[in-house]
């Protein structure tokens, strides 16, 4: 094998190499990412982590007698809508680095993302193209 091209494979290997490790270091902060949100008056706190899922429901044994059961389960939900929206938005900031500049963090993994945001475009075969049968 010629040495110019045993460079080359090793410089590869050596980024492949790399990247992975990036990879499995976001992949570990990312199961430890936690955000929390709670109401002003710190009645009702909620924490998720970077998928969304709830990991913890504070509540402050007042608010029993300050909310109605119905006051108290939207209270809850406005937290979880907040605490995820805080959570997307850090876990987007620590993946920016391993996504391509021209494609927008939002499109892969914001809300309404679709998978044809990850795929190519279907190619055209046109009326030339062999029958797939």
């Amino acid at each position: 094998m010629p040495d110019s091209f045993r460079v080359t494979i090793d410089e590869l290997a050596t980024e492949y190499n790399r990247r992975a490790q990036q990879v499995r270091d976001l992949h570990s902060e990312l199961n430890e990412l936690r955000c929390t949100s709670r109401t002003r008056d710190g009645m009702v706190g909620v924490t998720v982590g970077a998928r969304g899922q709830v990991c913890a429901i504070e509540l402050n044994p007042r608010v029993y007698r300050i909310l109605s059961a119905t006051e108290l389960a939207t209270a809850i939900m406005e937290q979880i809508a907040q605490a995820t929206a805080q959570a997307t938005a850090c876990a987007g900031e620590l993946m920016r680095p391993l996504i391509p500049d021209d494609l927008p963090y939002e499109e892969i993994f914001g809300p309404g993302a679709t998978l044809d945001s990850l795929l190519p475009q279907p190619l055209d075969l046109g009326a030339d193209a062999p029958s797939r049968r």
